[in-house]
C-alpha cells in the first residue's frame, strides 16, 4: 500500500480526493484487461498523452487505441475514488469482471462482501445482435458467436465492447454450472470410495458389485459431461495442429 493509500484510510477522506489515485509505479498493468505486463517482455505498447501504455496482446492494444479514454481510469467500487488502470496496484476479478481499487483495504472489503458493493450496479445487458468475437492473443481469429480460439483454446471476447460491459461471461457461467454439479457428485463418490480407508463400511447396505456400479454412476457425469469442454478443446488443438494447455 502506498503512503497516500495509508493516509486515505487513516483519515477516511478518500472521496474528497480529485483525480486518479496514485499507485505504485513498479506495477505495470494492461489498462484494458487488467493483466500485469512485463515492460521488458516485448509486448505491444501504445502512447497516449505522453504516457506509454503496455498491453498483454495486440487485441487489447487495438481496443485501447480505438477508444483510449474508456480505459484510462476506473472507479473503486468501495470508496468511489478514481484509479489509474495502468498502474493500479490492487485489482480483483469477480464473476468474470475486473475491478480496480485505491488500496488493499478497499480490495479486502470488496472480496469479503462483493454483493454489498455491487447491489446498485445495473444488470448486464446481452450482447447486441451481430457482435463478433475474437481471441485476445490471436486477433486474426474472428467468429460470429462465443467460443474458443482454435489456436490457444482461450475463450473468445466480444469486439468493440469496453471491459466491464460485456455482460455475463458465457464460459464462466457454463464452467460454474459444471463445477457445482461435479461437486455434488464427487463428494458422495469420495465418501463411497474412501470409506474403507477410514474404517467405514457399507456392506450392511450394499454389496461390493453394487458399490462399483454406484461409483461408476457418480463418476461418469463428471468425466463425460463436466469435463467435456476439456476433451473438445484438446481435440481441436490436435485437429488444428496447435498444441496448447488443453492438449
Amino acid at each position: 500500500m502506498t503512503h497516500s493509500d495509508h493516509d486515505h484510510h487513516a483519515h477516511g477522506s478518500c472521496c474528497s480526493t480529485k483525480g486518479a489515485v496514485p499507485t505504485t509505479k513498479s506495477v505495470v498493468r494492461d489498462p484494458v484487461c487488467g493483466m500485469t505486463v512485463d515492460p521488458a517482455a516485448g509486448k505491444p505498447t501504445a502512447e497516449h498523452d505522453g504516457h506509454l501504455y503496455h498491453f498483454c496482446s495486440q487485441g487489447c492494444r487495438t481496443k485501447f487505441v480505438a477508444e483510449p479514454e474508456k480505459f484510462l481510469t476506473a472507479t473503486d467500487p468501495v470508496c468511489g475514488m478514481s484509479v489509474d488502470r495502468a498502474t493500479a496496484s490492487h485489482f480483483a476479478r469477480h464473476e468474470g469482471r475486473g475491478f480496480y481499487f485505491c488500496s488493499a483495504a478497499c480490495q479486502a472489503k470488496f472480496e469479503a462482501e462483493p454483493q454489498k458493493y455491487l447491489g446498485g450496479r445495473p444488470a448486464p445487458q446481452p450482447m447486441p445482435k451481430g457482435t463478433q468475437y475474437t481471441c485476445p492473443m490471436h486477433p486474426e481469429i474472428v467468429r460470429d458467436k462465443p467460443g474458443s480460439c482454435p489456436k490457444c483454446g482461450m475463450a473468445l471476447e466480444p469486439m468493440g465492447v469496453p471491459t466491464g460491459d460485456e455482460g455475463p461471461n458465457p464460459e464462466l457461467v457454463d464452467f460454474t454450472r459444471r463445477f457445482w454439479v461435479s461437486a455434488a457428485l464427487s463428494v458422495p463418490l469420495l465418501v463411497v470410495a474412501m470409506a474403507p480407508m477410514l474404517g467405514l463400511t457399507f456392506q450392511a447396505f450394499v454389496d461390493e458389485r453394487t458399490k462399483v456400479w454406484l461409483e461408476l454412476a457418480l463418476a461418469s457425469p463428471v468425466v463425460l459431461w463436466a469435463a467435456l469442454p476439456f476433451f473438445h478443446r484438446g481435440w481441436d488443438s490436435l485437429v488444428n495442429r496447435s498444441p496448447n494447455m488443453w492438449t
